[in-house]
C-alpha cells in the first residue's frame, strides 16, 4: 500500500472516530435531559424491575406516597404489589403489559406510607432492549382523590336537584331532534311515568315509547307541531290525548322552547302537564243548564247565599259545610253572619254587602282567614224585578294553595341557592381544569418540544431536520392554543388582579380580535365583591361584549364600572345597530336565551339588568349588584384601591 493510500485510510478512521464521539456526546446530553425531566417532572413517575422491585422514582412519586425522597421509598418498598389495596389489580396490570406492552390510564386504589388509601390514575409500559428482553416497567401516577370526591359531591347535588324537581307539578324535560330527523328525550323527571307510562331511561335514545301511547288521531298533530317549531324555532305548545295500556284516556298539555345547536341538533326545554282535570272542567261547563244543579253540588268550590235584608244564610252546598266544620263551626239555614264568622269579619262583610246593595255593584275579591283555614270569596248581587233579594257567594278553600305557595317560595329560594352553588362549583372546576392543562398537558407538551429539539440536534439529514421543524411548528401552535384555552377557562388576571383588570383585559382582547375601538372606565373605588361574585359578573360581562362584537356591527365598545353607596354599577355601551328593547323583553319572558341567561345570573346574586336600546341608536346594558356591607372602600394604610 502506498504512503498516500495509508494516509487517506488514517484520515477516514479519524473522521469516523470523531463522528462516534459526537454521537456519544449527543447521547449523553439526551440522557441528561431525560434524567432532568424524570426527576423534576410534576407527574409521579416510577420504574420497577420485572420481579416487582422499585428501582427508580422521582420526587413527585415519593411525596405522593408520603415519603421524603425517592431513595427512602425505594428502600422501604420491597415489591410494588404491597402498594395496591387490591392485590389482584397488580396481577391485572402485569397481564395487560405482558399482552400489549402498554396500559392505558386506569384507576386503582393504593396505600400511602401511613396506611391511608387514595385513588390514582395509572398508565404504564414495558421497556425492552433491542433483543426484546424486558428491562423494566415504567409507570405514571396521577392522584385523582380530590377529583373523585368532587365528582361524588356533584352526583349528590344532582340527586338533590332531582328530588326538588320531583315536587314540581308535571313533567320537566329536554327533548331533542337529531340531525338524522329522529327524536329522543335526553333528560326528564320521573313524572314521565305517570304521564306516558315509561321511564326516563327508556326514552333517552328512543322516542317511540311516547309515540306508542299518544292517541292515534292526535299523533300527526303532535309530530306536525314539533316539526313546525323546529323549522321556525318558535315556542312549541300542544294539547293532545294519551292512553297508557290498561288506563283511561288522559289529556296532556305541553310547552317548550327550541334551541338550535352547533352540531345540527334542535333541543327543546319545557314541561308536560296532565291537563285531564282542566279538560273535564271545560266539558262540564259546556253541559246544558239541566246539569247545573248537580255540577254545583259536586264542585269543590264553596257556594252559599244570604238574604238581602238580614244577611242570614239561605242556601249552601256540602263543600261549605265541610269547610266550616274543619274550622269547628256547624252551619244551618237561617244563621246570621255574626253567628258563623268572627265578629270583625262579619261586620266587614256586612258593610261590603250593604254597599253592594246600595250601588248595585259587584263585590270585589276578598281574602280572609277563618280559624286555621284560608278562604277566597267572590260575591254577586242577585236581583228580581230590579230589586235585590239575595247575595250569592262563591268561595274557595285556598289553605292548601297558600301552603303550596309558601313551599314554592322556599323552593325558589333553595333553587337560587343551588344555582349559586352550581356556579361556584363550575368556577372551581374551571380553575381545576385550567390548572390541569397548565401543570399536566402543558408539561407534557414542553417535554415533547424538548425531545424534538434533542432529536433535531441528532439528525444529520436536512430533510429530517425540516420534518422535525414542521412538527415543532405544529407543536408551538398546540401550545399556544392550550394557553388560550387556559385563559378562556379561568383567566389568571381575574384571580390575581380582580374584576376591573379582568374586564379590561377581556375587552382589549375582543377589540383586537374583532377590530373594535374598546375603552374601559373605572371610578377607582373599591368594589368589595367576593371571588364567586367576581367570577359570575366577569362571565356575564364578557358574554355581553362577545355578543356585541359578533352581532351588533359596532365600531366602538365602552365598559364602565363604578360604585354608588352599596351598589356596584357596570355598563356595557356600543354604537351598533341596536334593537327594539320592548320586543326583546317580551321575547325573553317567553323563553329566549342569551340576555335572558345573563339576567338570570345577575338576579341570582341579588342584582338587576336594565336594557336601553332602539334600532339604529346603539345599546346600553346596565348591571347593578349589591356590594358587601361593611367593606372599606379604600385601604387607608397604603392608599391602594383594590377589588
Amino acid at each position: 500500500m502506498s504512503h498516500s493510500s495509508k494516509k487517506k485510510e488514517m484520515g477516514a478512521k479519524k473522521q469516523r472516530g470523531g463522528g462516534c464521539k459526537r454521537a456519544e456526546e449527543t447521547l449523553r446530553e439526551s440522557e441528561a435531559a431525560y434524567r432532568s425531566l424524570f426527576e423534576d417532572s410534576l407527574l409521579a413517575i416510577s420504574q420497577a424491575a420485572p420481579d416487582g422491585r422499585l428501582i427508580r422514582a422521582n420526587m413527585t412519586y415519593a411525596r405522593m406516597y408520603g415519603y421524603e425522597s425517592p431513595e427512602q421509598i425505594i428502600a422501604d418498598i420491597k415489591t410494588i404489589r404491597q402498594r395496591y389495596v387490591h392485590p389482584k389489580d397488580r396481577k391485572e396490570v402485569l397481564r395487560i403489559l405482558n399482552e400489549k406492552g402498554f396500559m392505558e390510564p386506569r384507576e386503582f386504589q393504593l396505600f400511602r406510607r401511613d396506611g391511608t388509601q387514595f385513588t390514582a390514575l395509572v398508565s404504564a409500559r414495558a421497556v425492552k432492549d433491542p433483543n426484546g428482553k424486558l428491562l423494566y416497567y415504567q409507570a405514571t401516577h396521577v392522584d385523582i382523590t380530590e377529583q373523585k370526591r368532587a365528582q361524588a359531591a356533584l352526583w349528590e347535588r344532582d340527586i338533590q336537584f332531582k328530588k326538588m324537581l320531583s315536587w314540581v307539578p308535571g313533567m320537566i324535560y329536554q327533548f331533542t331532534k337529531k340531525p338524522d330527523g329522529t327524536y329522543c328525550v335526553p333528560f326528564t323527571t320521573d313524572a314521565i311515568e305517570s304521564i306516558f307510562g315509561c321511564t326516563p331511561q327508556e326514552v333517552r335514545e328512543d322516542f317511540s315509547p311516547i309515540t306508542r301511547v299518544i292517541w292515534p288521531e292526535d299523533l300527526d298533530k303532535v309530530i306536525g307541531s314539533i316539526e313546525s317549531s323546529a323549522e321556525h324555532l318558535t315556542i312549541w305548545t300542544c294539547e293532545y290525548r294519551v292512553q297508557i295500556p290498561g288506563q283511561s284516556i288522559k289529556w296532556v298539555f305541553g310547552k317548550s322552547t327550541p334551541e338550535k345547536l352547533a352540531d345540527g341538533r334542535i333541543t327543546w326545554h319545557g314541561f308536560n302537564n296532565d291537563a285531564t282535570e282542566r279538560k273535564q272542567a271545560e266539558n262540564a261547563l259546556a253541559e246544558s243548564k239541566a246539569l247545573l244543579s248537580s255540577i254545583i253540588d259536586s264542585t269543590h268550590d264553596l257556594i252559599w247565599s244570604v238574604d238581602a235584608d238580614r244577611f242570614s244564610l239561605l242556601t249552601f252546598n256540602s263543600e261549605l259545610e265541610v269547610f266550616f266544620k274543619k274550622a269547628g263551626i256547624r252551619i244551618r239555614e237561617g244563621m246570621l253572619l255574626e253567628e258563623i264568622l268572627p265578629r270583625e269579619l262579619a261586620d266587614k262583610l256586612s258593610r261590603l254587602f250593604s254597599r253592594a246593595l246600595r250601588e248595585g255593584s259587584l263585590i270585589t275579591e276578598y281574602q280572609t282567614t277563618i280559624g286555621n283555614r284560608a278562604l277566597l270569596i267572590h260575591a254577586h248581587v242577585l236581583e228580581r224585578g230590579r230589586k235585590a233579594y239575595a247575595i250569592s257567594i262563591f268561595g274557595q278553600d285556598i289553605t292548601d294553595r297558600k301552603r303550596a305557595e309558601e313551599a314554592l317560595r322556599k323552593s325558589e329560594s333553595d333553587l337560587r341557592a343551588l344555582a349559586m352553588e352550581l356556579s361556584r362549583a363550575e368556577e372551581r372546576e374551571r380553575q381545576r381544569l385550567a390548572a390541569c392543562l397548565h401543570d399536566e398537558i402543558g408539561q407534557s407538551l414542553a417535554l415533547v418540544r424538548l425531545k424534538l429539539g434533542s432529536l433535531a440536534a441528532a439528525m444529520k439529514s436536512r430533510s429530517d431536520k425540516q420534518s422535525i421543524k414542521a412538527l415543532r411548528d405544529v407543536l408551538e401552535t398546540v401550545i399556544g392554543q392550550t394557553h388560550e384555552l387556559i385563559f378562556d377557562l379561568s383567566p389568571p388576571v381575574l384571580h390575581q388582579l380582580g374584576l376591573a383588570a379582568a374586564i379590561e383585559w377581556a375587552g382589549e382582547k375582543i377589540g383586537r380580535d374583532y377590530g373594535l375601538d374598546f375603552s374601559f372606565e373605572d371610578d377607582g373605588v373599591a368594589k368589595s365583591l367576593s371571588s364567586d361574585l367576581q367570577a359570575i359578573l366577569f362571565r356575564c360581562i364578557r358574554e355581553l361584549m362577545l355578543n356585541t362584537a359578533k352581532h351588533a356591527k359596532v365600531r366602538r365598545l365602552t365598559v364602565a364600572i363604578g360604585r354608588m353607596d352599596e351598589t356596584i354599577i357596570i355598563t356595557v355601551a356600543d354604537d351598533g345597530i341596536g334593537f327594539d328593547a320592548l320586543r326583546q323583553s317580551a321575547r325573553l319572558e317567553n323563553g329566549g336565551y342569551g340576555l335572558f341567561s345573563i339576567q338570570e345570573h345577575v338576579a341570582m346574586i341579588g342584582g338587576a339588568c336594565r336594557i336601553q336600546s332602539a334600532p339604529g341608536q346603539g345599546t346600553c346594558i346596565t348591571l347593578t349588584v349589591p356590594a358587601a356591607d361593611g367593606t372599606p372602600r379604600e385601604n387607608e394604610a397604603d392608599g391602594q384601591k383594590t377589588l
